[in-house]
This record gives structure tokens, sequence and C-alpha cells, in this order.
């Protein structure tokens, strides 16, 4: 096929039952990027989805998906893994991170805690000056930002129940301060 329109898209398993399918990680994630694109110092992507744990060797509860009631949001598949192992950057490069959320229920708010994100492009619409953004389940676009000083910045759905289910993460740049975390 030709990938005419730019975005971040996802696809998915549509057999039914689809929820059953996409809420135990049938789904991916495609960017397509416009031909005039800018180049920036570092591109980020990144997944968002809920997970629904069944009982152990069994499959995802479908009751849970039913009710939205997730075990674990994550990054990537995996709870918590960018606060344990946070992503380097340099103080001073212009990032851009393509986001996706994967849902299949749950809406995003995802935000880079002590920043603002210079520009956002959500399903073809570009913003400016955001703090967040706002994803649907299923929507995906992109963040560009730069980090002006040395530190750490997490980075989360500002959803914060579904935050501490572990969507959560970290950009740590090459010589933060001592003393941990200071945004």
């Amino acid at each position: 096929f030709d990938a005419d329109h730019p975005g971040v898209f996802m696809y998915h398993c549509a057999t039914e039952p689809v929820l059953h399918h996409t809420g135990a990680g049938m789904v991916g994630v495609m960017i397509v990027k416009p031909k005039d694109l800018p180049p920036v110092d570092r591109e980020l992507w990144l997944v968002q989805q809920e997970y629904y744990l069944g009982k152990p060797g069994e499959a995802a509860d479908m009751r849970k998906m039913e009710a939205k009631q997730p075990d674990v949001i994550a990054f990537n598949g995996y709870a918590d893994q960018y606060a344990d192992h946070p992503i380097e950057v340099k103080a001073g490069e212009r990032i851009r991170m393509y986001v996706m959320n994967a849902g299949p229920s749950i809406w995003s708010a995802f935000h880079v805690i002590g920043t603002v994100f210079d520009r956002t492009m959500i399903e073809g619409m570009e913003g400016r000056h955001a703090q967040t953004i706002s994803l649907a389940p299923s929507q995906g676009g992109w963040v560009e930002f730069t980090l002006a000083e040395e530190g750490t910045y997490p980075f989360v759905t500002h959803a914060f129940g579904d935050m501490v289910r572990g969507a959560k993460g970290v950009l740590v740049t090459e010589h933060p301060p001592k003393g941990g975390h200071t945004h």
C-alpha cells in the first residue's frame, strides 16, 4: 500500500472478540513521517497500553476489559520500565516523541513534567505551547520540545490513577543535579 497520510497510526487485530484481542496486545504502531518534517536531534517512540491480567497461565481477563479495570497501564509493554531505567538524553537537544495510545479503552493525557511542548501534531492538527496532549484509544501523534537544563524529567499520563499502574518514565540528561529528581 502507499502510505499517503502522515501520522501515528494504530494497527490491530479485527477478529471477534476485538476487545479481547486488542486488550491482550494484538496491536502495533505505524509511523508515517511527512516528507517535509524537519530533523531533530533525538526521536523516541512510545506506545501506551492497558493490560488486563488473567490467572497465571490463562488468557487476558475479558471481564476486567469490559469493566475497564486494567491491572497495568504501561509504556512499550512494561510498567515503570523507564522509571527504573531512564531514557538518556542531552540538555539542549531537540526531541521528538511519537506517542500512541493503543488502549483499548482508556484515554491518555501524555505529559513531560518540567517542559512545555513547542509543537504537537495530533490527528493532522498542529498545536503549539502545550503541556499535555489528549489521546483517545487508537490515537497517536508527536510532540517536540527541548530540555534547556540538566535534570530528570518524568513523563506520565496525567490521569494519575492510570500513572500509578505503570504509565510513567523518566528522561535524564547526562549531568543531572545530584540528589534525585529535579522536576
